[in-house]
């Protein structure tokens, strides 16, 4: 069935398609009546918009913050946190697009447009960087390789046998150059590499759920390990790669304490902490039904010499940072805590002349959070929350934490 001829009125709009290149020599009714339709619509949006600036009242809402004299500013009105990571697990798959009369439509994989060489060049850099200089751990120790080469894998990089104590067998996976490791990445990671001793992951960022997974997956006879990678290696030539290079930084994972209200073994994990010097009794004074607060004990990482996990006391941690209501994908900072820099604090406070709350300033300069009601953003439906722990070292290196909370 053929489509009905163009009215006097829509030949003229149509040659103005034409002219405007918008439309070919033959035109539909149908496609100049929707382009018409549109055009219209553009133009009443433009005079609603010309008389709402015209006639409405304006007020500015950017950069005019309430100002309150008598209290001296330490740092900016604004801070950001962090940009969302965009991990594969948030991709979408497009297994099939239907055709559209008149519309071309070309889909690109995320590896399209990837230049293959480069990829490989890449992996052999990272390789023999991370052959020459280790992976810095714990106090300054090393994971050295006796042997180290590229593996013609679909997943993992590299694999070889480890230098320190007893020789075991390791894997390597390189993260993307220009982006996270996710938990896809892990995923697929920990499938491949069941039968070496070590499983190694080096990336520049690793998601929140990409290290939640591998902490899971680490078990006593075989090691999972996060390590990041030094910004400074996308110098390539212009880096010394000596090995005195810390181009790669093991990462731990944070051990917490929770302490709920309510809960049975309380008492026993306030006499526990006791015995490590930390008194909890105000803290618990101050808990109300339904809260829990949250004591950093230190962060577990991994010994390259005896092969084994120990913890650092927290003697490393710079900042720790608390989302008192995880919802999977944005952290927002709900408590800031600054242990283990008291000089700087005190300089600080000597500055401030007396305008700040002593007991308010002490209170982040502590391992120990103040008592917070739980939120359920994570799974509202089934009243699960959970709350997510960053720990910032002094490399500036991020490890993060999740507790869940029924």
């Amino acid at each position: 069935m053929g489509s009905p001829p163009l009215t006097p009125e829509e030949e003229k709009y149509a040659r103005e398609f034409r002219a405007e290149g918008r439309i070919g020599s033959y035109a539909d009714a149908r496609l100049v009546e929707h382009l018409r339709f549109w055009e219209l619509k553009r133009e009443m949006q433009s005079r609603i918009d010309a008389s709402i600036a015209k006639n409405a009242p304006t007020e500015e809402l950017v950069d005019q913050p309430q100002r309150e004299t008598g209290i001296v500013r330490v740092s900016g009105p604004f801070t950001m946190e962090a940009v969302p990571n965009v991990g594969a697990e948030m991709s979408m798959e497009v297994d099939r697009v239907d055709d559209v009369e008149g519309v071309s439509v070309t889909i690109f994989s995320p590896a399209d447009g990837v230049d293959a060489r480069n990829v490989g060049a890449y992996l052999s850099d990272m390789i023999e960087k991370l052959r020459k200089t280790g992976v810095v751990a714990k106090s300054g120790k090393k994971l050295n390789f006796q042997t180290l080469t590229s593996i013609d894998h679909a997943v993992l990089h590299a694999a070889g046998t480890t230098e320190n104590g007893d020789s075991k067998t390791i894997a390597i996976l390189f993260g993307p150059q220009n982006g996270s490791i996710s938990e896809s990445h892990v995923k697929d990671a920990l499938q491949a590499g069941k039968k070496y001793d070590i499983l190694l992951l080096c990336g520049y960022d690793f998601t929140p759920t990409a290290q939640e997974m591998a902490q899971q997956a680490s078990q006593a006879d075989w090691q999972i390990l996060l390590a990041y990678v030094a910004p400074d290696t996308v110098m390539t030539d212009l880096l010394k790669d000596t090995k005195t290079s810390q181009l790669f930084t093991m990462i731990g994972e944070p051990d917490v304490v929770v302490y709920r209200q309510g809960d049975s073994n309380l008492g026993k994990l306030v006499q526990e902490a006791a015995g490590r010097g930390v008194d909890l009794v105000d803290r618990v004074d101050e808990m109300k039904e339904g809260e829990m607060f949250i004591e950093l004990r230190g962060v577990d990482l991994y010994d390259p010499l005896s092969g084994e996990v120990k913890s650092d006391v927290g003697e490393n941690v710079h900042a720790i940072f608390i989302d008192q209501d995880y919802d999977g994908k944005s952290f927002c900072i709900c408590q800031a805590l600054f242990p283990n820099k008291k000089d700087s604090w005190t300089k600080i406070a000597k500055n401030l002349k007396g305008t700040i709350d002593e007991e308010a300033f002490s209170a982040f300069r502590t391992l120990v959070s103040l008592p917070f009601k739980p939120g359920t953003s994570f799974d509202k439906e089934r009243g699960e929350g959970r709350v997510q722990i960053k720990v910032i070292d002094q490399r500036g290196n991020a490890v993060v934490k999740a507790v869940r909370v029924d």
